[in-house]
C-alpha cells in the first residue's frame, strides 16, 4: 500500500482464522460504518453500482435508449 492501512482501515484487522471466524459470527458490521464510508469515498467513489451505467451512457450515450 502507498497510505498506512491499519491507520485508515475500513474495519477491524484479523491476525488469525479463528479471530477472522469470531468476528464473522458475532462482530457488529455498523460499528465500522462511518470508517466504511470514509474509506469507499476516499478510495473508490465512483464505487456506486452504477459503472456499467456510466459506461453505455459514454460509450452509446442517450441516442440508442
Amino acid at each position: 500500500f502507498y497510505f498506512d492501512f491499519e491507520a485508515t482501515s475500513p474495519g477491524p484487522i484479523v491476525a488469525s482464522t479463528e479471530s477472522l471466524v469470531e468476528l464473522i459470527l458475532h462482530g457488529s458490521t455498523t460499528a465500522y460504518a462511518d470508517k466504511y464510508e470514509s474509506f469507499r469515498k476516499l478510495y473508490a467513489s465512483h464505487d456506486d453500482g452504477k459503472a456499467a451505467q456510466r459506461v453505455y451512457d459514454h460509450i452509446w450515450g442517450a441516442s440508442h435508449l
